[in-house]
């Protein structure tokens, strides 16, 4: 008993102190990451879903093989859910395939917006700082409602003290799940909403949209981006999920009114409508479904979230699996490490990646949809 509690004891340790030294190595993998793509908007478009897919096929087969004396359990859910998201990549390919080179123009333009609105470059530092800001306060919530209820500890069998009823502590934690998914998505969006409304400035010849865009986002459209991020926090992977195992349907097909019906209610779940939003001030509903309207009219983004859908997802693991992977063969080998902490540290490398990957892409999302409504009136 004494070994298990050690090992558990080593095992935590381990794990807490290499997902320390991965969070600054991510950082600095997706600054580079982010200055490569302006470099090399199209090569980049076309080797971030490479690298994504292969590394993240990568982690599911290292769930399988690395060596851990932890419940074997442990290591099929890991495996289940890693596998699970390779089969949904792989749908997604498929289906958006003709539209990957388009995303690949418009990450072209947005690096040309970026080297005319080069102080947008600083936007990712002050998001992740302010995410920093904002788990330190989760945190320290978390800590608040497990701070309370009677405590029992058995050395025999315990290696931490617990509490002895815990039904409200886990009540309390279930809604700070809630508010942390949730604020995280607010923190992405408001990001695309500050990104979108330059965009909008520099697509049209204007100049700069900074102040105006802080100011209508805190003053005018403050409740759209909060419904942007309900959206796509708690409907966001189900339209993801829906959308690429859903065949392209068309008028001709007789399944596609039925399908349609069903599918209409992730419409809203897009991230692209802000840019409608700031342009003609509607609310985000109105909004999500105009954009959904014009994406339909052209053959290359009909029927689809987005153009940038492959890009989006393989980027993420493209950076954060890489780096989970170095945490596994590079620090796990000298101290093993726990696998379901290497997948917590996947999700976290991907919410820092995020803000470096959507620079690029929530540009040419809102390039994009600019375009498709000249295109929809001219």
């Amino acid at each position: 008993m004494n070994q298990l509690q050690s090992y558990q004891r080593d095992l935590y340790y381990n794990s807490l102190y290499t997902i320390y030294k991965c969070l600054v190595i991510v950082g600095i993998v997706s600054i580079l990451y982010m200055f490569f793509v302006q470099c090399c908007p199209r090569v980049m478009n076309r080797a971030a879903v490479v690298i994504g897919a292969l590394a993240l096929l990568a982690f599911t087969v290292t769930v399988l093989l690395y060596p851990s004396h932890i419940n074997s359990m442990t290591r099929y859910i890991v495996f289940a859910l890693a596998l699970g998201l390779v089969l949904i990549l792989i749908c997604t390919i498929v289906k958006y395939f003709p539209s990957w080179a388009l995303n690949g123009i418009f990450l072209d333009y947005a690096s040309k917006f970026l080297c005319a609105r080069l102080y947008a470059f600083v936007l990712p530092i002050v998001f992740l700082i302010l995410g920093a800001a904002f788990y330190f306060l989760q945190l320290l919530q978390y800590k608040a409602f497990w701070s309370f209820g009677e405590l029992r500890f058995d050395p025999s069998v315990d290696l931490y003290h617990h509490i002895k009823n815990p039904t409200k502590n886990i009540i309390l934690s279930i809604f700070q799940i809630i508010q942390i998914i949730w604020g995280t998505m607010f923190l992405k969006e408001a990001f695309n909403y500050l990104i979108s409304a330059e965009a909008v400035k520099w697509y049209y010849g204007k100049g700069s949209a900074c102040g105006n865009g802080v100011f209508t986002l805190v003053c005018k459209h403050l409740g759209s981006v909060i419904a942007c991020a309900f959206m796509n926090a708690f409907f966001g992977i189900a339209d993801f999920v829906f959308d690429a195992i859903i065949p392209t349907f068309n008028d001709s097909n007789g399944c596609f009114y039925c399908i349609n019906r069903f599918a209409g209610f992730f419409d809203l779940a897009r991230s692209d409508a802000l840019t409608m939003v700031y342009l003609s001030g509607n609310a985000f509903c109105n909004s999500a479904r105009y954009c959904e309207y014009i994406a339909n009219r052209s053959s290359d983004t009909s029927y689809s979230q987005s153009a940038s859908r492959i890009y989006r997802f393989s980027a993420h693991f493209a950076i954060a699996g890489v780096v989970t992977l170095a945490a596994f063969w590079f620090f796990g080998l000298k101290n093993e490490v726990s696998i379901s902490a290497m997948g917590i540290l996947l999700l976290i490398s991907m919410g820092v990646a995020t803000f470096f990957i959507s620079i690029h892409a929530d540009a040419g999302e809102a390039i994009l949809i600019l375009y498709l409504m000249e295109y929809e009136f001219f």
